[in-house]
């Protein structure tokens, strides 16, 4: 779309000389010689006019829906990194937006973050009709993200990865209560170590209830 990109580049250049000028007195010579190339029609950045607040450049509604579609983006590459979804791998997103409100922001600049959100297409939508039961949920401050599972893994692969997760967690468990219930380990082992040991046990349950939950929503 040749207006559009004609109006990111007018942003990006507006953006870069603006900030230029604005670290010019911090760094002289490097953004001298940046601004000079990027506008050879300029004498210097030095005589360049200073950057005036204008009513006109701010974007709130804009900025909102950036900041929305920010959100989005952190939320699905974290549940990505926790379930070890390949890089390389992209997926169908469905966004249910809270209100028509929030819709509309997310619809607006949908096709930009594609990339960065890893999918393969973007639907907005104001129900959840056609997204499945097991479909990963991702809660945000304007609506609900949800990524269809058989998108994301194997399922079978994914089922045998938990199990073996869930019995090596199950037998760490059992080393840990086994030390704690030794009175021998307890009493003379040193004060940091059972310590230690405590802290392996709690955070070995925490990592097996949530292996369990997965394991619980692959199996429905």
């Amino acid at each position: 779309n040749p207006a559009a990109a004609n109006d990111a580049l007018w942003t990006l250049r507006t953006a870069l000389t603006q900030g230029l000028k604005l670290l010019h007195p911090f760094m002289p010579f490097i953004t001298e010689e940046i601004y000079c190339t990027l506008l050879p029609e300029e004498e210097s950045i030095m005589i360049s006019d200073w950057p005036v607040y204008k009513d006109e450049m701010n974007f709130a509604d804009a900025e909102k829906a950036v900041s929305s579609f920010q959100e989005v983006v952190r939320g699905i590459r974290n549940t990505r990194n926790e379930m070890n979804v390949p890089q390389n791998r992209k997926t169908n997103i469905y966004i249910v937006g809270k209100d028509g409100e929030c819709c509309a922001r997310f619809e607006s600049c949908k096709k930009s973050f594609t990339n960065l959100a890893f999918a393969k297409e973007i639907h907005v939508q104001q129900d959840k009709n056609g997204i499945g039961e097991d479909a990963v949920s991702i809660v945000v401050a304007d609506g609900v993200v949800y990524l269809p599972l058989e998108d994301l893994i194997d399922r079978e692969k994914e089922i045998e990865r938990l199990t073996k997760e869930q019995e090596r967690l199950t037998k760490e468990i059992a080393r840990c209560e086994g030390m704690l219930n030794n009175p021998n380990f307890v009493n003379k082992a040193p004060a940091a170590k059972v310590e230690a040991e405590k802290e392996k046990l709690e955070k070995y349950k925490e990592m097996k209830e949530k292996v369990n939950l997965q394991l619980t929503q692959m199996v429905k």
